[in-house]
């Protein structure tokens, strides 16, 4: 059964989160905060993950390419 949905002004009664929560969260949870409320956030499909790798790559050969000093990095999916 879906979550039913909640409007703004649910939102803004509820508990906000301090940033020194957010701070101590596990770098493990995948945390989004909306107007100071924390949600859950679900890892990226596998099709998000390949397109990022695909994108990565075309963008350090494109770096290579030029002869330059630039490099490409991925962050944490």
């Amino acid at each position: 059964m879906a979550d039913k949905a909640i409007s703004f002004e649910e939102v803004d009664n509820m508990p906000k989160m301090t940033i020194r929560q957010y701070e101590a969260l596990s770098e493990d949870i995948r945390t989004e905060v909306i107007k100071g409320v924390p949600y859950a956030m679900a890892s990226p499909s596998q099709t998000h993950r390949r397109i990022a790798l695909q994108l990565g790559m075309k963008i350090e050969n494109y770096l290579n390419t030029k002869g330059g000093t630039g490099r490409a990095f991925m962050a944490r999916l």
